[in-house]
Formats: C-alpha cells, sequence, structure tokens
C-alpha cells in the first residue's frame, strides 16, 4: 500500500509516497487491539533547503539522497476511554 502526503523539513514543503507495509495485528489482554505498520521513502535533501556539503576521502559525509523509514503502532482504544 501506499500513503502520499505533503512533508515539511526547514520550512519547504514537497509532497512524499510513502511506501507502507502492515507488520501484523494482535489482541493485547493488556492494552486492546493493536496493529504495528512501517513505511520508507526516499528524498533528495537539496530539495528541502539542506545543501551543506562536506567530503571526507573525496566522498560526501551525506548523500543526498536520503532513505526515512517509519514505524509505527495504533491501538483502537473503546469511545470514552482515556489513555
Amino acid at each position: 500500500a501506499t500513503l502520499t502526503g505533503n512533508l515539511t523539513i526547514k520550512g519547504n514543503t514537497h509532497p512524499v509516497t510513502l511506501k507502507v507495509v502492515k507488520y501484523g495485528e494482535f489482541n493485547d489482554p493488556n492494552m486492546g487491539h493493536r496493529i504495528g505498520y512501517a513505511a520508507e521513502t526516499q528524498i533528495n535533501r537539496k530539495d528541502f533547503g539542506m545543501k551543506f556539503d562536506m567530503m571526507l576521502d573525496g566522498k560526501f559525509i551525506v548523500s543526498n539522497e536520503i532513505q526515512i523509514n517509519i514505524e509505527g503502532e495504533l491501538l483502537e482504544v473503546a469511545e470514552g476511554v482515556t489513555t
């Protein structure tokens, strides 16, 4: 699955599309129904105003292409319940 939205870094906003994978879901007796997800995308840091470059041994320390990985968990909570 994919998720598309806007990413803002240093005041620069650009659309990004994340590839999303569902890790799994289970019922935790203490915390309830939970679902785990992971998402990833790649951006060019210069598109977001990060233009600083530094070289070490003839190679850039930070690539222009940056991989973003996100892992998260959703928790289903019954109405009226506060956590």
